[in-house]
């Protein structure tokens, strides 16, 4: 065990700014001064802490600078969609205007001819609805209607009256 050396760092403080850091040879008991070294305020100018506080800072505004990007696109994007949303309603309101009309029916007259006269194809997708929304505003039961029978019908135009 005498060829074994053993060594252990005993740290020491001084005072409050400075410390020593002992290298101890138990076998030979030799202390030697390894590392004299005083506080980094006084030595480097800046404080640890310090340091840390800049690299957070920088962080801090890295971050606060990505969101302000992205809040801003997201502005952006919103304002562009709603636009552009309202810009498709504008476009749908302006398509056909619709209004009545009164027709007398005469001698001869169906259902089916007046509403093959007065329909919108733009706007019904089958002669049977277009039937159906007739009757519905004359509240009529069945397809009958009769000679001087008074109908309401709606039709469309692109001019706005």
């Amino acid at each position: 065990m005498s060829s074994l050396k053993l060594q252990t760092n005993i740290r020491q403080f001084l005072s409050e700014n400075m410390f020593v850091f002992l290298l101890t040879n138990i076998c030979s008991c030799i202390i030697i001064v390894f590392i004299k070294q005083t506080d980094v305020r006084i030595q480097g100018g800046y404080d640890m802490n310090e340091r840390k506080n800049q690299k957070h800072r920088k962080t801090r505004i890295r971050r606060y600078t990505c969101l302000s990007i992205l809040l801003f696109v997201l502005c952006l994007t919103g304002i562009t969609y709603s636009k552009m949303t309202v810009e498709a309603t504008q476009k749908k309101a302006q398509g056909p205007y619709k209004y009545y009309t009164e027709v007398r029916v005469q001698r001869g007259d169906t259902l089916w001819g007046i509403a093959n006269e007065y329909i919108d194809d733009r706007v019904y997708d089958s002669l049977d609805a277009y039937i159906n929304e007739i009757r519905e505003i004359n509240s009529i039961s069945y397809n009958r209607i009769y000679n001087g029978q008074q109908l309401i019908v709606p039709y469309y135009s692109d001019t706005l009256r």
